[in-house]
């Protein structure tokens, strides 16, 4: 890095990016900002272009400095084209524009003729009904990953021919219908073309390039090639995700330091995989970027190599010779790193002067890094201190009591054996100072400062902060041995000592070796979790689902340890049997047999369920389809357990046969009655099948006075006694109703009718007949 600075806020002048880049001092002078456009001319309809081409609208879309395009009626091929108009001063190369005229692909805009008009160079091109892409961001990583083949195509096909595009952007990307199935490569304005000796030559001169997505080969005057444009359609994706150029508020001269040093601003909020899509499309170096290989392995999920070495900044762009004013002997990042301690390091740096030395004196992205850790940390001293030192020397060791840890073996190697001292009740200085280093976030600003788990960083820093959440305050005791896990993943979980297992499906071989050392560490881990984290940060296949099941074992039987251990074990082990009546039970409809075998064999089932047994061994094996409709049977309210276990049993095996419901008498009949009389029938409900008799009685009409003494049903032999005392209301006469009768055992509608006679008057006194 040249010893002049990029920007200038103290006494020195600026000296101009292009001055330390020879080659980059006319460069800047012949690219177009994206921001800036040209005002659009007045649409001419009455244009008549090359007495062929009938102007229909436009101009299209922004004008730029070289041509306009229009939207006309070819008046002899009877079609919609796209004429691009150039203006006086433009005009490509003849001998060019014949060779993208045979460009011939379904990803890339047809060249169909060119020529002159009125002393103006024009091109009739294909046109494209659905506009260009950059009218629909931002767009999604789905979308991307759905057009990203045609790109790949269309720019693969011009590479073939020996074009280069090196202009590809948002706006040069189009559709071919409104319905944006159909993505295609246009607008080869600034194209080159590789002839047989491998010279580039022009179709015009380079005077609009867009600095935005310019390769650093073009800026700097190094030979394009293909890898060229897959820089830009790198910035391009990136422009296509967030909405806006990833330069949208940088000067000219951010964006060329960005491209020239490798300083793009990788958007941390996409996933890690297309991350690393944009960071292999715009490696500075053109021999480390991607291409058309690289992207389709990456398409097809495949590992694919990045050298990250060339975003790297070297040592010499990392220093400078330009003292810190706050603390003049430190003249590196380095040096007033490690001089933090001996000045007003966090109110200079809440006071942004730290922040400008280090964007005047060494890297813009630096200073961005800097100026995030003064918005996130005021009234933080300690951890925004711990931020800039590892932002200002991000290669630095991880700090723990009187240890320096270079990488995470070193960091995992030290957490086991303090946890190790901590299980023996010593050396609980080593152990604080860790738990110290987890809380105030300084092992996840060391591991991503220093990238030192590579493209996992981000990741493994995102699991760190959740832990941090999710342990502090509710259970701090078992962070560490979640950080040892999460830090080394593949570690086996270790039992007792000389006893571990690798995986969770490996506790059904050791309950089978170490019975009661297997339940003595599931009860343990019921209450500390270690088990549950352990599959958190090994990330087992379903590990979010197994988390969940434990969470919600150890919420139903906190009281009742033995259920949860086997809630646990079946689990991973779910062909251990159930023991029942000296039977050991592996299969549902088993079970269901030997319950319903005799009225012992009931009561031993009933016994089982009370206790929770059932379910349990039920919901862990996975043995039921839906644990909601095992629950409606079980959770029911105002149900007898007998007829619980009757819905278990059907719901086990749905082939058992049901009870069987017999009802006697199949009518009542209350005769006649007066409405001051009381009358009563009995009804016989019995089971003559198997099983247990549940249900419900209801009336057709209430109102009437009709009364049962109950209304369930629970049992195989029962009697209703029904009460008819006529409500005053009732007219004289016939009237039926009916009782419904529901049960496992079948329906049946049991006819009711009475006769309400008229209350006879009585006599009149004598004296009643004198006055009346």
């Amino acid at each position: 890095m040249s010893d002049k600075p990029v920007t200038q806020r103290y006494q020195q002048p600026a000296t101009p990016l292009t001055q330390r880049y020879p080659a980059t001092q006319a460069v800047t002078q012949h690219y177009v900002p994206e921001a800036e456009v040209a005002v659009h001319a007045k649409t001419r309809k009455d244009l008549l272009i090359a007495q062929r081409y009938a102007v229909k609208d436009g101009p299209l879309g922004a004008c730029s400095g070289e041509a306009e395009v229009y939207l006309c009626q070819d008046r002899v091929a009877a079609r919609e084209v796209a004429v691009k108009l150039y203006h006086d001063h433009a005009m490509p190369k003849t001998s060019i524009m014949d060779t993208l005229k045979q460009l011939q692909h379904p990803n890339v805009v047809r060249l169909y003729e060119y020529g002159k008009w009125q002393a103006r160079f024009y091109e009739v091109m294909e046109f494209c009904a659905g506009g260009v892409m950059a009218d629909f961001m931002p767009l999604s990583e789905e979308d991307i990953r759905a057009y990203l083949p045609g790109i790949l195509d269309g720019l693969s096909h011009c590479h073939q021919q020996g074009i280069i595009h090196r202009d590809i952007k948002p706006n040069n990307l189009f559709f071919l219908t409104p319905q944006r199935q159909t993505v295609l490569l246009g607008d080869f304005g600034i194209s080159s073309y590789l002839d047989r000796g491998n010279q580039i030559r022009m179709t015009q001169s380079a005077s609009h390039l867009t600095l935005d997505y310019a390769a650093p080969e073009l800026i700097d005057g190094h030979e394009v090639s293909p890898k060229t444009d897959y820089y830009g359609l790198g910035i391009t994706l990136m422009h296509l995700l967030a909405g806006h150029s990833p330069f949208h508020d940088k000067s000219q001269n951010d964006i060329l330091v960005a491209h020239l040093r490798g300083r793009l601003p990788i958007p941390e909020k996409l996933s890690l995989d297309f991350q690393n899509l944009l960071r292999g499309l715009t490696l500075p170096k053109p021999e480390a970027r991607w291409a058309y290989a690289e992207v389709l392995a990456w398409q097809r999920g495949e590992c694919v190599p990045l050298n990250l070495d060339s975003y790297a900044t070297t040592t010499a762009e990392a220093v400078t010779t330009q003292p810190y004013p706050g603390y003049p002997q430190a003249s590196t990042p380095l040096e007033l790193a490690q001089s933090l301690e001996y000045f007003k390091a966090y109110n200079q740096l809440m006071r942004g002067d730290i922040r400008r030395w280090v964007f005047d004196h060494v890297s813009q992205s630096m200073a961005e890094a800097i100026e995030k850790i003064v918005v996130g940390y005021r009234d933080k001293p300690e951890q925004a201190l711990c931020k800039l030192y590892y932002t200002l020397a991000p290669q630095s060791p991880l700090q723990i009591a009187r240890h320096k840890l270079e990488n995470l073996r070193q960091f995992a190697d030290l957490l086991n054996i303090a946890l190790q001292d901590r299980e023996q009740g010593a050396d609980t200085d080593l152990v604080q100072a860790i738990e110290s280093a987890l809380w105030q976030e300084r092992i996840e600003t060391w591991l991503l400062a220093g990238k030192h788990a590579g493209n996992r960083s981000q990741e493994l820093v995102d699991k760190l902060s959740s832990l941090r959440k999710r342990l502090q305050y509710k259970q701090p005791e078992t962070a560490l041995f979640a950080l040892l896990y999460t830090l080394d993943p593949k570690r086996p979980l270790v039992i007792v000592p000389g006893v571990e297992i690798q995986q969770p499906k490996d506790l059904k071989i050791l309950f089978q070796q170490h019975k009661k050392v297997t339940e003595k560490f599931l009860k343990t881990s019921l209450y500390n979790k270690y088990f549950e984290e352990w599959l958190r940060a090994a990330a087992f296949p379903n590990w979010q689902q197994d988390v969940a099941f434990i969470e919600e074992t150890r919420r139903m039987y906190l009281d009742k340890p033995q259920l949860g251990i086997y809630s646990l074990l079946w689990r991973y082990y779910p062909d251990l049997p159930l023991p029942f009546a000296g039977h050991k039970v592996t299969q549902i409809t088993e079970l269901a047999h030997l319950i319903d075998a005799s009225h012992e064999s009931r009561h031993a089932g009933l016994k089982l369920l009370k206790t929770g047994w059932l379910r349990t061994w039920l919901v862990a094996t996975q043995k039921v389809s839906s644990v909601a409709k095992l629950d409606h049977a079980l959770l029911a309210v105002d149900v007898s357990l007998e007829s619980k276990l009757e819905a278990l049993l059907q719901l086990l095996d749905p082939n058992l046969a049901q009870p069987q419901l017999q009802v006697k008498p199949t009518h009542l009949n209350f005769g006649s009655l007066f409405h001051d009389e009381i009358s009563s029938e009995t009804l016989q409900i019995k089971n003559i099948s198997r099983g247990f008799l549940n249900g419900e009685i209801t009336l057709e009409h209430y109102g009437e006075g009709i009364t049962l003494d109950k209304y369930l049903i629970e049992g195989n032999h029962l009697c209703f006694e029904i009460t008819l005392e006529p409500l005053a209301k009732l007219s004289p006469g016939v009237h039926q109703n009916s009782l419904h009768i529901h049960s496992n055992g079948g329906e049946q509608v049991i006819p009711i009718r009475f006769i309400l006679r008229k209350t006879p008057q009585e006599p009149l006194p004598w004296w009643r007949k004198i006055f009346s």
